[in-house]
């Protein structure tokens, strides 16, 4: 594949009116990836024999215009509105020359949308504020990059109404900073893996689709304090309620409890399923202390990392010719777990020279970056298991 991007931004900013900031911008962006003579997407069979030639082109051509405005409504009230208005042109260019051939296949879709956003922040006292947000997200629709003409289904474009209230504040000593939020989306775009043949070449190919509903929910906190000079302590904890509302048509990878074997391409009904990538607690803790040594400055620094299961890249249940037990369980998950990071570093005191050690995964935890499967069974990529070094550097 090949790739060639275009992108340029103007903003004109305003600032001379009293109480009030204005910035209004356009925006605009080409973008064509292609494959290329002389192989495009070749399949082989025995022998190296050419079975198909795919060829395969995707435009983008979009432009943004904006205007975000800034107005204190008074001593401690501060009052933001802005909005975009943003229109893309897809268009799919795809043929295949071989077994299964079929002629040059176009596709053009035009995506549109104005999304508005409006804030207020109150200043309860100097560096301590509560603030309540509306924004509204779009992300364009597109194609798939398909094998076949039957494959393509145009990817709508998707839009997420998202609210949320905070409280920050920030000392001398500590900054604390609190949110909760509320996100709708519709025709969220989701991953999902489906078979491909091209001519009699198939194989596993992502995918993305249109969940029609999702919704998501949660609070974070994170607190930093330096309780005495030279150690610094950070905390920070999150709750996410995030899940699949409407989705009763996905592509999944469940089970035949009659076989014992993975059934791919599966319809199945991911309503009310967690979202990939979406655990339900996280938390982290570090610290670091640094003090005077042998001429210079000795830096100790931990940190732990806890996440709840979740499920990891791929949604899929165990889907309706599983056991009843799991049909509607999520295969593909991540146990819950927590990291544990050290280091210690010495640096001279013309700081251009430093020396560390490092542990990372201290307790050697297995876990997973990606987890799927295919016909021929389950698959995944391990993350990285426990790793300790030693580091030194020079800064000019």
């Amino acid at each position: 594949y090949a790739q060639d991007t275009f992108q340029q931004t103007v903003d004109f900013a305003i600032d001379a009116i009293d109480r009030f900031d204005l910035v209004v911008g356009a925006s605009y962006y080409d973008d064509k990836a292609y494959t290329h003579d002389p192989l495009h997407r070749t399949s082989y069979g025995p022998g190296l024999a050419v079975l198909s030639v795919s060829r395969f082109e995707l435009k983008a051509n979009a432009f943004a215009i904006y205007a975000d405005a800034t107005y204190q409504l008074g001593d401690r009230l501060t009052l933001g509105l802005g909005g975009r208005y943003s229109q893309e042109e897809k268009t799919l260019k795809l043929d295949q020359l071989g077994s299964g051939a079929f002629a040059l296949l176009e596709r053009n879709a035009t995506f549109k949308k104005f999304t508005p956003r409006a804030s207020l922040r109150f200043e309860l006292a100097p560096r301590t504020n509560l603030y309540a947000s509306y924004s509204q997200g779009f992300r364009s629709g597109s194609f798939p990059n398909a094998g076949t003409a039957a494959s393509i289904a145009q990817i709508e474009p998707e839009v997420v109404d998202a609210y949320e209230i905070g409280f920050k504040i920030a000392r001398s000593i500590f900054r604390f900073d609190v949110a909760a939020f509320y996100n709708n989306d519709r025709n969220l775009h989701v991953s999902i893996l489906v078979p491909v043949c091209i001519g009699t070449a198939c194989g596993v190919q992502s995918r993305v689709a249109n969940a029609p509903k999702a919704r998501s929910y949660g609070v974070d906190a994170q607190l930093s304090v330096t309780p005495v000079d030279r150690l610094n302590i950070q905390v920070g904890v999150a709750y996410l309620n995030a899940l699949y509302k409407d989705f009763p048509n996905a592509s999944g990878t469940g089970v035949n409890a009659t076989n014992d074997r993975n059934v791919t391409n599966q319809t199945q009904d991911w309503s009310d399923q967690q979202m990939a990538r979406a655990p339900t607690w996280s938390g982290n803790i570090s610290l670091d202390y640094t003090f005077p040594l042998a001429a210079g400055d000795l830096r100790l620094a931990g940190n732990m990392a806890y996440t709840d299961s979740y499920v990891i890249n791929n949604a899929s249940i165990y889907g309706p010719l599983a056991p009843a037990g799991l049909a509607r369980q999520q295969r593909f998950r991540q146990k819950a777990h927590a990291l544990v990071n050290l280091q210690a570093t010495w640096t001279d005191s013309s700081e251009h020279y430093s020396l560390g050690v490092y542990a990372t995964n201290l307790t050697d935890v297995q876990t997973r970056i990606t987890y799927s499967a295919g016909a021929n069974g389950d698959y995944g990529t391990p993350g990285t298991p426990r790793q300790i070094g030693v580091r030194a550097g020079y800064q000019f």
